[in-house]
């Protein structure tokens, strides 16, 4: 499911039941966080759109509970495109939207930056062997690739 979030960015529900957001308006972590204009204004250039080179991301369990970036914070902000289009894949392979059960088995090889996002997740879920598990890898395959 998609989601248009006060025109400043959109979220998705993924099958997985996990739902990422991306954002790039006023006030988010992006080229526009300082912006002060309105996409609103029928007078404004670009009325009714927000460009940006970069954008926040956040990822949220079924029950709407955030999980943390190793930073502490519930959003990594200034991600680029690629980077974003990262993030949304990984999360799509976790098998469970619930921090509390992940239980799934994977059928191929992870990707470099498939073992970054993932052992980021893990590491903030404090819980390497059970997403380890879920996707059919050994723990320390995500220990090691945090990025």
């Amino acid at each position: 499911m998609f989601k248009l979030t006060a025109g400043k960015g959109f979220s998705v529900v993924l099958l997985n039941d996990w739902e990422v957001s991306v954002q790039w308006g006023p006030g988010n972590y992006g080229d526009n966080r300082w912006n002060n204009a309105l996409p609103y204004d029928k007078s404004e250039p670009g009325y009714g759109e927000w460009q940006s080179k970069t954008a926040e991301i956040r990822a949220l369990d079924v029950l709407g509970k955030p999980w943390e970036f190793p930073d502490g914070q519930e959003v990594l902000g200034y991600c680029t495109v690629e980077q974003v289009l990262e993030f949304i894949s990984a999360v799509s392979k976790l098998p469970d939207g619930t921090t509390r059960k992940i239980g799934s088995r994977r059928r191929k090889p992870l990707e470099a930056w498939e073992r970054k996002w993932l052992g980021l997740i893990a590491s903030d879920l404090e819980d390497f062997d059970d997403v380890a598990a879920s996707i059919g890898v050994e723990p320390d395959v995500l220990r090691n690739d945090r990025g």
